[in-house]
């Protein structure tokens, strides 16, 4: 019998939400200072100097544009230069590197969430399984 999602009680639920909450915090601080800083390493080349990414409208052919803005590498890194396109956007250019930087460290901590939420149910669901005493 495997462990789904309900089989975490409250206590574990608890733990879960005190320790995604301490990992935010502790990167908002870490993050708080570089996030107003300027653009740099590969930013300039990959945004700045990149025509393709500065829409100004959010229309199909405008994000299709933004998407396919990235020569880089075999997948191009699309999610990235939309990202970059949405972003400058927004941001109404590229003066205000918040919402670049911002954007970039959400998705970084989203990406690290799902990550280890896998790994979690696949090592609970492993020790479930095994008739093992050891619990995680």
């Amino acid at each position: 019998m495997t462990r789904g999602w309900n089989a975490f009680d409250n206590n574990q639920g608890k733990l879960l939400f005190l320790v995604w909450s301490t990992i935010t915090i502790l990167l908002v601080i870490a993050y708080w200072p570089s996030l107003h800083g300027p653009l740099i390493f590969d930013d300039i080349q990959n945004i700045v100097e990149n025509p393709l990414v500065a829409i100004h409208d959010l229309s199909y052919a405008s994000l299709q544009q933004a998407l396919l803005s990235n020569e880089s590498g075999i997948l191009k890194r699309v999610v990235p230069a939309l990202s970059f396109g949405i972003n400058h956007y927004m941001a109404g250019g590229f003066n205000d590197t918040l919402p670049f930087k911002l954007t970039n460290l959400l998705i970084h901590k989203y990406l690290r969430k799902i990550n280890l939420t896998k790994k979690g149910v696949i090592i609970n669901n492993y020790f479930a399984d095994s008739k093992c005493l050891c619990s995680i």
